[in-house]
């Protein structure tokens, strides 16, 4: 569920969606 929330931001704001991710 959280992998699926990023993968549709990355088009938005990819640098900030992955920062949380590694967090």
């Amino acid at each position: 569920a959280p992998a699926a929330a990023p993968a549709a931001v990355p088009a938005a704001a990819p640098a900030p969606a992955a920062v949380p991710a590694a967090a």
